[in-house]
């Protein structure tokens, strides 16, 4: 085509800085074609000027009209001068443009209208008689001419005459037209033939290709493989337990799944001018991939498989769900590496040496732990925790082993159960329940601890503890309770020791007493200094005074009240305002004061129901003892720093645990205890 391109500049005052683009390789989708009848009078589209050729936008209602204009035109004879195919077929085949090119053009005062040619002229007989017919394919998908060299007849002085001349572009095309090709003429191609002289069969005319269509399909957000490779790091070291994704997981809304929209595809039109509309696209509902845990995601007008909450995403024939639980079927080791879970997870084999696993919620293990595992809720374990560390206490000053790196099982809202024994390890579930079958060599926190069967050479604390079977050298602390069925010593220099923790109930109420009377203290203070503040106000009786100060105190807090006052109070309060806001200041401390002294006389209240009530239900019960046993009671004043001990602070348990400070109850070889606070 000469003109692949209508512009604004090109139809109309070329002064204007604006310029609006149309590609006239652009197809557009209208049930309306070239072919279409119309009623409108043919003189009312097109308005022939000195000027040029124009079309009448407002007038031009579908493409079909120009088209029968065009027939007329060039059924006539007739061709086209400086003509436009770019403006030609933009209205023919991309017609969907022409009304906000219409709009643009009338935003910019300027004629709705378009050039399409500079005038129009008739073919003589002569030159019709050197253009024939192409040769259009059966499926009207390309169309052939024959160049060869062409004559016309000259008759100059009774003499006819056979004179060899060329092909006129613009009457090749009209021509072309006229005999039925109406679509894809490639008019710079045309130019070039004719001009080289080229000859032979040749393609002067192509369909433009389909635009295919697109069903609407789902795009995947998120990957739902694991990733095995060893997850990159900011720094010098890389740490070669930790993978980048040994167990997917999504977050709670994250997006999984997008929606892509149908894309409708655009008709084309055979060489001759005849519409072909594509295929409707199948559309898909996103609702049916929803299954659990899963739901439908609007961002800007697009929609989306997003995740209810945390978990496990789960892919199955596109059907997408969100599993709360996941399953380690080879347990935590060199092929998952170290991994935190947001979810429930079973571990089915064991947790290897060296490696650890967080869990968000509850883990089940069906394999030993020789590892590292943290949870914050419950966590059942149906085999053993296996530890490095071995140590002992060698007596009541002096203690030898090493630190714990493995075996270590720590739940910090929930509940820890062993099926059956935790060897050299270290569990805490301070605010929860321990419990396990057998112990051995092992350091043990906890709300309340059950061992089902026998400890060897542990320590223990916890507010409740229960020991079903044989506590042999162990070292237990508790505040509430004690209670085993035989403890024995595994050497004679290791001992049992067995404490009791009681709160001291004085010292702690005193502490808040003690504050209570502080408070008292600071208010006297401060009053003192308002009053004095207040002294300075121009009144000899107090009362007058205090009645000055409130006044003073509204018009600091009421500009409108201040503005309402008369000159001689304005000054007053001038001269005085400073005062005033140091007065609301100290006020304001005094009032907190008081407020924090209610809060503590209600917690010393509340406090010794509390201490009274914890006292009456302390009890140590050891049925049978044999071997050297330390049964022993302590009083302390922070409970948590009895509690908040860790196994590498067990110099400072024993210091806890000996000491001017401790009450024997039982001290021998042998023999039993039942004892009570309330019976003290």
């Amino acid at each position: 085509m000469s003109s692949n391109w209508i512009t604004i500049e090109s139809i109309s005052d070329s002064s204007s800085e604006q310029t609006t683009k149309f590609s006239s390789s652009d197809t557009w989708d209208t049930t309306v074609c070239v072919q279409d009848s119309v009623d409108m009078l043919l003189s009312e589209l097109i308005e022939e000027r000195s000027d040029g050729i124009f079309v009448n936008l407002n007038v031009l209602i579908s493409p079909g009209q120009f088209s029968k204009w065009l027939d007329n035109v060039f059924q006539s004879g007739y061709f086209f001068n400086e003509p436009k195919y770019g403006v030609i077929n933009q209205i023919l085949y991309n017609f969907e443009k022409i009304p906000e090119l219409t709009k643009t053009l009338k935003q910019l005062n300027k004629a709705p209208e378009l050039k399409i040619a500079s005038g129009k002229e008739k073919i003589t007989e002569e030159r019709l008689e050197i253009y024939h017919d192409p040769k259009i394919s059966r499926d009207n998908t390309f169309a052939e001419y024959f160049f060869g060299k062409v004559h016309i007849t000259k008759t100059e002085n009774e003499t006819m005459e056979e004179v060899e001349t060329t092909l006129h572009p613009d009457e090749f095309y009209a021509q072309m037209w006229a005999r039925w090709i109406r679509y894809g003429i490639d008019m710079e191609n045309i130019n070039t033939i004719i001009k080289d002289g080229t000859t032979g069969r040749l393609t002067i005319a192509e369909w433009k290709d389909p635009e295919e269509w697109t069903n609407a399909h789902m795009k995947q957000m998120r990957s739902f493989e694991e990733k095995k490779g060893i997850k990159e790091s900011a720094g010098a070291r890389v740490d070669l337990r930790v993978y980048q994704e040994s167990c997917v997981q999504v977050l709670k809304d994250e997006l999984l799944f997008k929606k892509i929209p149908r894309v409708d595809g655009k008709p084309w039109w055979s060489v001759r001018g005849e519409r072909r509309d594509p295929e409707k696209p199948e559309d898909i509902d996103i609702k049916t991939f929803l299954w659990e845990g899963t739901y439908v995601k609007i961002e800007e007008g697009v929609e989306y498989i997003a995740a209810i909450n945390k978990g496990y995403p789960h892919e199955d024939n596109w059907i997408i769900s969100i599993d709360t639980t996941y399953t380690f079927k080879t347990g935590i080791n060199v092929t998952s590496g170290d991994t935190h879970v947001v979810e429930d997870a079973i571990i089915e084999n064991n947790v290897g040496v060296g490696y650890k696993i967080i869990g968000d919620k509850s883990l089940i293990f069906k394999g030993n732990i020789e590892g590292t595992v943290i949870a914050e809720e419950d966590i059942e374990i149906n085999a053993n925790i296996i530890g490095k560390r071995k140590w002992w206490l060698v007596d009541n000053r002096n203690i030898r082993g090493s630190d714990i790196t493995d075996g270590r099982v720590t739940c910090n809202s929930g509940n820890i159960s062993i099926k059956w024994r935790i060897e050299n390890g270290y569990l805490k579930a301070k605010n929860g329940t321990i419990t396990v079958k057998n112990a051995n060599n092992s350091f043990i926190i906890g709300d309340t601890v059950t061992i089902t069967g026998d400890c060897f050479n542990c320590t223990i604390i916890a507010n409740s503890i229960i020991i079903h079977g044989e506590a042999q050298s162990c070292r237990v602390l508790a505040k509430k309770s004690i209670e085993a069925k035989e403890v024995t010593t595994w050497r004679a220099e290791i001992e049992n020791t067995y404490t009791m923790a009681i709160p001291n109930a004085k010292r702690y109420l005193e502490r808040d007493k003690t504050l209570i009377e502080h408070n008292i203290t600071l208010l006297e203070t401060k009053q003192k200094t308002i009053d004095t503040l207040i002294g300075e106000f121009p009144w000899e009786d107090m009362t007058k005074k205090e009645l000055l100060f409130n006044f003073l105190k509204k018009c600091d807090d009421d500009k409108n009240f201040f503005t309402q006052q008369s000159d001689k109070l304005k000054m007053v309060f001038r001269k005085y305002h400073i005062s005033i806001k140091e007065i609301k200041k100290l006020q304001k401390t005094i009032d907190e004061l008081k407020e924090e002294n209610l809060l503590l006389l209600e917690s010393i209240k509340q406090n010794e129901e509390k201490f009274e009530k914890d006292l009456t239900e302390m009890f140590i019960k050891i049925n049978a003892i044999q071997g050297y046993t330390c049964v022993q009671y302590l009083t302390y004043y922070f409970s948590e720093d009895i509690f908040d001990i860790n196994i590498d602070d067990l110099e400072v348990l024993v210091r806890t645990t000996s000491g001017d400070h401790i009450t024997n109850i039982f001290r021998d070889d042998d023999g039993s205890v039942d004892w009570r606070y309330k019976n003290i």
